[in-house]
């Protein structure tokens, strides 16, 4: 099993001896143990999940000692210690909701490793919260690279010509709905005797899943993909790159194109939800929610959202809003031509604004123009 350093990790907080004592001492025993309430295994947690819990407990403590607090121990926290932290990280800083309350769930997690599970409460329990301060569980806007009026191909031809095992991971990212890391330990040959991939390696809590291969090109790609396979582990990280390399390298490439939020607005990320949009399509004949399509059949609905939730490899339906939208929120008249126009006229022409004006992502402009054509 793969563990963090947390000892070494804590030493570079310049927390006290004492402190950092303690802190070892606690994640020496439980670091590696589930506290998800929602989860049931015997597994331990990842190494990503070990990694956040320690920097941002001790990220959280030194900010305490910055801001006077001179806690010698974590046993030393108080609720008083708390209110000072989610005061600061809401009102100073203006992080998100859904960092703070992130924030709440690892000192939630110490709070449990010390016998104390009531310590930490939630965060209304210690501000009162700005007006909008709420966390969403459902898209709110279309992160697929079509909804930035990216177009896909021949973007993913240009990063070819750059690194053609990034295009190919960015391709198998589109073509399986995979997340990054899954498409870096892919192993394309693993077809199961059902004609489906076997993912299962890189996923989210070891989730292991398999996917539909539904169409000629997806099988073309996976041939691709093994006769690029690395010779020695058969995944798609080349042999000559270790993967922390070839994930600053992997990183490099989609900013050298513009793959960023800042550029163009998109991450490697949106090809899984282009994926999972399109899945949802083809299941119900309808667009999803937040690509502006009409709620369909019940029975449809819900099937959909389970592929989409199977497909992703998450454990939970409502998962799949994260992805589609949510009808109740998303649902709204699509804009007339004329108002399309206008607000195009509005914007001087930029298609972006006209659709922040108009309340729709840029695709759903996209289509109200196509449709008039």
């Amino acid at each position: 099993m793969l563990t963090v350093k947390f000892a070494i990790i804590a030493k570079r907080y310049g927390l006290p001896e004492r402190f950092v004592d303690s802190f070892v001492a606690l994640a020496g025993k439980h670091l590696t143990k589930v506290q998800s309430q929602t989860r049931v295994s015997d597994r331990p947690v990842s190494f990503q999940t070990q990694y956040r819990r320690v920097v941002n407990l001790l990220a959280g403590f030194r900010e305490l000692r910055e801001d006077g607090y001179k806690l010698e121990s974590p046993w030393n926290l108080k609720q008083k210690h708390i209110a000072h932290l989610v005061r600061k990280w809401v009102t100073d800083l203006k992080q998100s909701p859904g960092t703070v309350e992130n924030k709440l769930t690892y000192l939630r997690t110490i709070a449990t490793w010390m016998g104390k599970p009531n310590l930490v409460g939630r965060l209304d329990d210690y501000i009162e919260r700005p007006e909008d301060y709420r966390r969403v569980y459902y898209a709110e806007v279309e992160k697929t690279w079509e909804a930035s009026g990216v177009d896909v191909d021949e973007l993913l031809r240009k990063i070819e010509q750059t690194d053609r095992h990034v295009a190919l991971q960015l391709r198998l990212q589109a073509a399986f709905g995979l997340r990054k890391n899954e498409s870096f330990f892919l192993k394309p040959h693993r077809i199961t005797a059902e004609g489906k991939l076997l993912v299962d390696e890189g996923t989210k809590a070891k989730r292991a899943r398999t996917v539909a291969i539904e169409f000629e090109a997806q099988y073309q790609l996976l041939a691709d993909a093994c006769r690029m396979a690395n010779g020695t582990t058969g995944t798609t990280i080349p042999s000559q790159f270790t993967l922390d390399r070839w994930r600053h390298h992997y990183d490099y490439v989609l900013r050298v194109h513009g793959v960023t939020k800042r550029e163009l607005q998109i991450t490697s990320h949106g090809l899984r939800h282009q994926y999972l949009n399109g899945l949802y399509h083809r299941v119900t004949g309808e667009l999803s929610p937040i690509q502006g399509g009409q709620r369909p059949d019940a029975a449809l609905h819900q099937e959909g959202m389970r592929r989409v939730v199977e497909a992703a490899g998450h454990s939970r339906a409502t998962k799949s809003n994260a992805y589609l939208g949510a009808h109740r929120v998303t649902s709204r008249r699509r804009p007339t031509l004329a108002e399309v126009h206008a607000a195009l006229n509005e914007s001087g022409g930029e298609k972006k604004a006209a659709a922040a004006a108009l309340g729709i992502s840029r695709q759903a402009l996209y289509r109200v123009l196509a449709a008039a054509t």
